[in-house]
């Protein structure tokens, strides 16, 4: 507990809600009203707020590990250092600081310790340092002092197993009041509150609340990333939710940290649900194998069940009876396997024909800007095989399978290269046994568009460099046209335009547009088609609240949001955009909020006809969730490895060119980053690729 003398303080507020109050807060915001408290208790977070403060703005954040949060703080700092934290709570694994704009000058810093620091606080005392706010997270004790303009008499009560109530008394009646009270709880450790996550979250999946035990994994997460079984159980409640594309990488990384029976059947049924059952059929396999060696044999039926779900639609029909009949050993009353083996030996009894299932290509119709393409397929056939071809245009060529062994689960299979026509081709398998019978593959459709016949490409550059807002700096040079936004943003057009296949039909540019323009622009290109290509540039000022990010449009008012154009809003209007490939390029403070898996390794870049082949939708920022340096160095980088490229370059390879030259010059002051944007629209690994004319 800290006493003090306290200023008078008149029209305060206070609310409280499960979630920090941030509407309410920024109501009262504009009301002149600012943070004095904050705290947490009973699953509320409560905040009081007052009128009289020497403080001209605040702005509050949230983070779930201290390192993170002193990232935030030190960002705020190296903006203005007048910035002073005013609050600090800490509660169910999530840090909240609250930082005021001082009117004057008062120097700040933070200590952290494992035993409740006495000495050093005397220390900084004895040095003109009052203590301005003590927390705990369980485990060790953050204290935060303040060098002030006037000093202040103040009081520090040492930890005690019971309330002071009796010091309280005694400065109490010396005129101080108490402007600080922290318990510290060892129950919130980060152990503990890991296991309190994780319990939640098996208890929520075991009864089905797949979105709440999907929240309580994250947070788990949040503390500890070395728990296999909690990254299989939240990939096993994204997948019963549908989400099998990101259940994938957390069952890759449980798998990573322990392969068991149980997070290679995940694995299995991940993969089946996104449609490839023969690649499923390894993880089924393996989930058996490990639950044979572990328990000496299979005791959840559910591992034959599900392996016999993919061996069926692979059309393996027969292996999928034996799973069946196994499954039932295990479980001999289960309705359900009873009755998905009456179906399987009805089928098996109406076809004899072999059963061909693609492989690869899975998607019926593929566009493509390579001649040559890889067929795979497997063939489940109960009868030997005569002969197998391939029909490609009409035509019937040999089938090979390039001399590889079989495939688990397949009597035959095709895996072969074909060269394909300008334009459409269609292709299809033909088996034929030594019976006579003769079965067909579904068709695939080929559309094969070379490299000199490129999809249209749109963009949309946005340029802010005037804010109506006083506060907000303007980010050109009025002695240097050629410094700002807008003036890099041009060149980039030009490049665009003269150099590479940009028409300039198909390019909108707006100077210091308000937020209305923006959106109505982005709505403009809502018509593109799924063989179009868009790309959006932004440089302007960027800004972050919690885990949102904003850009910062020219009618943008610092102390109300109402006009910053959000990054969820900004996918919404992304979302509405159907095309091949979406690329953003940001140029401004905290940018890489836009990424959805972080940044991409620098090696490996794939070649323009391979990176054009497939969808994706992407983003190059100029920094991370940081501010950036108000320079023209990334712009004017990425335009001069663009005006340098000689014939064509994927968006892959141009950041990894970008981040180089860049890290050369600046050091880690300034890392690009490059990675998916947060959309729903299906990604196959394609990247924006930038075709000279």
């Amino acid at each position: 507990a800290i006493a003090t003398a306290s200023p008078e303080q008149t029209d305060v507020s206070w609310n409280y809600d499960t979630k920090f109050p941030s509407e309410w807060v920024s109501k009262k915001w504009e009301q002149g009203q600012h943070i004095t408290k904050v705290a947490y208790g009973g699953g509320y977070w409560f905040v009081v707020m007052t009128n009289k403060t020497p403080w001209k703005q605040q702005a509050w954040a949230t983070r779930y590990s201290w390192e993170d949060l002193e990232k935030y703080l030190k960002s705020k700092w190296n903006t203005n250092n007048k910035w002073n934290i005013t609050e600090l709570a800490y509660a169910n694994g999530m840090w909240c600081v609250v930082m005021s704009l001082m009117e004057t000058y008062e120097y700040q810093s933070y200590y952290v310790s494992k035993t409740y620091p006495s000495e050093k606080i005397q220390e900084k005392y004895n040095s003109g340092f009052n203590v301005s706010t003590i927390e705990s997270d369980g485990e060790s004790w953050y204290v935060v002092w303040t060098k002030y303009t006037q000093q202040k008499s103040e009081t520090i009560f040492k930890p005690d197993s019971r309330f002071p109530a009796a010091k309280i008394r005694e400065q109490w009646d010396k005129n101080q009041r108490i402007t600080s009270l922290v318990f510290r709880d060892a129950s919130k450790s980060k152990d503990n509150l890991f296991k309190t996550y994780k319990d939640l979250g098996d208890k929520k999946l075991d009864a089905n609340n797949l979105a709440e035990a999907i929240d309580a994994y994250d947070k788990a997460i949040e503390l500890r990333t070395d728990d296999q079984a909690v990254w299989n159980n939240r990939a096993w409640a994204k997948y019963l939710s549908g989400y099998c594309l990101t259940a994938l990488s957390d069952i890759n990384k449980a798998i990573e940290l322990s392969s068991t029976h149980f997070n290679n059947h995940t694995k299995a049924s991940i993969l089946k649900c996104q449609g490839k059952c023969a690649e499923s059929i390894t993880y089924f396999n393996e989930a058996v194998r490990l639950a044979q060696a572990v328990n000496g044999k299979v005791s959840n039926a559910i591992y034959y069940s599900d392996r016999a779900d993919a061996k069926k639609c692979i059309g393996n029909y027969t292996g999928a009876r034996e799973d069946l009949q196994l499954a039932l050993a295990v479980e001999p009353g289960n309705s359900k396997l009873k009755s998905a083996l009456s179906e399987i030996m009805g089928i098996l009894a109406r076809n004899s024909k072999p059963v061909i299932t693609w492989d690869k290509p899975i998607e019926a119709a593929v566009q493509t800007m390579n001649a040559t393409v890889t067929l795979q397929a497997c063939i489940a056939s109960t009868s030997p095989i005569k002969n197998k071809t391939i029909v490609l245009n009409g035509i019937e060529i040999t089938a090979k399978s390039k001399g590889l062994g079989v495939e688990a689960d397949c009597t035959d299979q095709v895996l072969q290269d074909i060269m394909l026509k300008p334009g459409d081709n269609e292709v299809y398998l033909k088996v034929v046994t030594v019976s006579g019978d003769v079965t067909y593959s579904n068709k695939r459709k080929f559309t094969y568009q070379p490299a000199s016949v490129q999809s249209n490409n749109y963009a949309l550059f946005v340029a802010v460099e005037e804010y109506k807002d006083p506060s907000i700096n303007p980010l050109n040079d009025p002695m240097n046209r050629n410094v700002g936004p807008v003036a890099e943003l041009k060149r980039l057009k030009k490049t665009l335009v003269d150099r590479y296949n940009f028409p300039e039909s198909n390019v909108r540019f707006l100077v210091n547009p308000e937020k209305s323009d923006i959106t109505n622009n982005l709505a403009y290109f809502n018509t593109l088609k799924p063989t179009d290509n868009f790309l959006l540039v932004y440089s302007g000022h960027g800004d972050t609240l919690g885990k949102s990010g904003f850009w910062l449009p020219r009618d943008a008012v610092r102390a109300n949001r109402k006009n910053f154009l959000s990054i969820g809003e900004l996918n919404d209007y992304l979302q509405n955009i159907s095309t091949r490939h979406t690329l953003v390029i940001a140029d401004a403070c905290f940018s890489g909020i836009l990424l959805q898996q972080g940044t991409k390794s620098a090696a490996g870049q794939a070649e323009c006809n391979i990176s054009n082949e497939n969808t994706g939708f992407t983003a190059l920022t100029s920094g991370a969730l940081n501010p950036v340096p108000n320079s023209n160095l990334f712009m004017n980088t990425l335009n001069s490895v663009l005006e340098a490229t000689n014939n064509c370059i994927s968006a892959e390879k141009l950041y990894f060119l970008v981040k180089q030259n860049i890290m050369a010059v600046a050091g880690n002051i300034q890392v690009p980053q490059y990675g998916m944007l947060r959309l729903d629209q299906l990604q196959l690994g394609g990247h924006f690729t930038f075709f000279k004319k």
